[in-house]
């Protein structure tokens, strides 16, 4: 039997999407050319020293989320691998009599 801790990484996928849309829409805007919607797209996905700066901001968000100390939220999630595993569970645990 084997227990594995999973931390909530929902903050991290976050800015990893976000990571990634930033990348994608610089790529999207150094191919195509802004015309006359260049003023309804934001700086950071024209200029590259604004792209360069939110890159930075994203990324040092990530390590800081990355280093922070887990959590412990009070709740488990435990996956058997038989039957007999959980009855050794429930035996070990049980405060009333069978």
């Amino acid at each position: 039997m084997s227990t594995l801790i999973i931390p909530d990484f929902t903050k991290q996928f976050e800015l990893e999407c976000e990571i990634l849309d930033l990348k994608d829409y610089k790529m999207l805007m150094s191919v195509q050319k802004p015309g006359i919607l260049g003023c309804c797209i934001p700086k950071s996905y024209r200029d590259n020293e604004m792209f360069d700066k939110r890159m930075e901001e994203y990324e040092n968000a990530l390590i800081e989320e990355t280093m922070k100390p887990f959590v412990n939220s009070g709740h488990a999630f435990i996956c058997f691998d038989s039957v007999n595993s959980l009855n050794t569970i429930l035996a070990h645990y049980r405060t009333t009599p069978v």
